[in-house]
């Protein structure tokens, strides 16, 4: 039978912790941890197979059974029960399911892919904003993306912004970070034929490629596009059909377009 601790104060050592590993990537970088809110979020992270170290509640807004259908005893989790007041403090959502999760991050080594003969992955070539990593990862976990590769990334994957745009995909995708140079051996060794989103007088469009059974679909940055180095090797480039009016879409749109088409094709 679960007997959560009662904290009735913000003053208290384990929720000044709580908002160190919530708002600063550097202590979860150090503590190897991550924060999720919500239901959902807190529900994906347990049944993706994370290691649950806090679950935190307020029994003014969500029962302990709630809480128990989320993250179940055998998590192992300590349960905290916090006032009202307490968690008012905590949440980053209003009028939202009030739940938090304190958990360990797993690893996304690049190494650690495995080759397959029917597969379709998502590179995000040094994506910057966790919103627009977050909206990705929901895209891909909708549209069955065999994974998404994180090429020099320069925001915290587990940036609780990217955890939240995700609504808990984030955990549910596979996921992967490396260097530029280490996905573009993957891609070579793995004989996977790869496309980059890049504005070239030899672009195809979209809706005229024949997706073939392993492919990559690069994305660049949202200020800069695809890197240098990306545009240097033997990729084919591909335009997303719009109007004259408009040349850009915002990242996670673009993303999105693509796999849905990856997705359709495959399908």
């Amino acid at each position: 039978m679960v007997s959560p601790q009662y904290i009735e104060s913000s003053k208290n050592a384990k929720i000044k912790q709580f908002k160190k590993w919530r708002d600063k990537s550097r202590e979860r970088k150090k503590d190897s941890t991550f924060v999720a809110e919500g239901l959902q979020e807190c529900r994906m992270a347990y049944r993706a197979g994370y290691e649950i170290n806090f679950v935190l509640f307020c029994s003014d807004f969500i029962g302990i059974d709630q809480v128990l259908d989320q993250v179940p005893e055998a998590s192992n989790a300590e349960y905290l029960q916090c006032s009202a007041e307490v968690l008012n403090e905590l949440t980053m959502r209003k009028d939202m399911e009030n739940i938090f999760i304190v958990g360990k991050q797993k690893s996304h080594e690049l190494s650690d892919l495995r080759d397959n003969e029917d597969v379709a992955y998502l590179i995000c070539d040094a994506v910057e904003k966790p919103g627009n990593l977050g909206a990705i990862a929901r895209s891909a976990h909708a549209l069955g993306i065999s994974a998404v590769i994180l090429s020099n990334p320069l925001c915290d994957l587990y940036n609780p912004n990217a955890i939240r745009s995700s609504t808990g995909s984030i955990f549910s995708i596979p996921l992967y970070t490396g260097s530029r140079e280490d996905v573009h051996s993957l891609l070579e060794s793995h004989q996977i034929e790869t496309f980059l989103t890049h504005m070239h007088s030899n672009a195809e469009m979209l809706t005229a490629i024949s997706v073939p059974k392993k492919s990559a679909w690069v994305i660049g940055t949202e200020s800069a596009g695809i890197d240098d180095s990306w545009l240097s090797k033997n990729y084919r480039n591909v335009l997303i059909p719009m109007t004259d009016e408009i040349d850009s879409l915002n990242v996670s749109n673009a993303a999105a377009i693509l796999m849905y088409e990856v997705a359709r094709q495959r399908a």
